[in-house]
């Protein structure tokens, strides 16, 4: 994934630069909608699933997941859209993400065992960001005669 970062991936922190001049504190927020909706595509170096009960424990118990062939660990993968819909508690788990550390995590479950999705080493599609970055095109419409607008208002 280095190797073709810089052509083709935006780190979290970059997609954040680029992107907060126009949307502000709505930022994260926004990422967070057009990931959901797939208009964002991720890429994530590695994503497993975690029963630990804090996060920081699930966090801790990554190395064991790396090392046991038995645990659905994914490594260089492109995110699927439905694993960001797989969220039941979405404004908790935005404020979870560790965008400097390019850390997010998702909550499918919490009652019993919580079950969540990790994913390490997140980075976004450099075009899909940079769409976000351009105005809005117009919608149709001829272009306005304000000379035309003026002649009618001054009769």
């Amino acid at each position: 994934m280095e190797k073709h970062h810089n052509q083709l991936w935006y780190t979290p922190q970059e997609a954040l630069g680029l992107l907060e001049p126009r949307y502000l504190a709505a930022t994260k927020e926004l990422i967070a909608d057009k990931l959901k909706d797939g208009l964002i595509v991720a890429h994530a170096a590695q994503v497993w699933d975690s029963f630990d009960g804090s996060l920081d424990d699930a966090w801790r118990n990554r190395e064991e997941a790396q090392a046991d062939e038995d645990a659905d660990l994914r490594c260089d993968v492109i995110v699927e859209t439905w694993i960001w819909r797989r969220s039941r508690h979405w404004q908790s788990d935005l404020a979870n993400w560790r965008w400097p550390e390019r850390r997010f995590v998702i909550t499918c479950r919490m009652r019993g065992s919580p079950e969540r999705t990790f994913l390490e080493d997140v980075a976004f599609r450099k075009n899909d960001i940079d769409r976000l970055t351009q105005p809005p095109s117009k919608r149709g419409g001829r272009k306005t005669h304000h000379t035309r607008w003026a002649e009618l208002f001054h009769e």
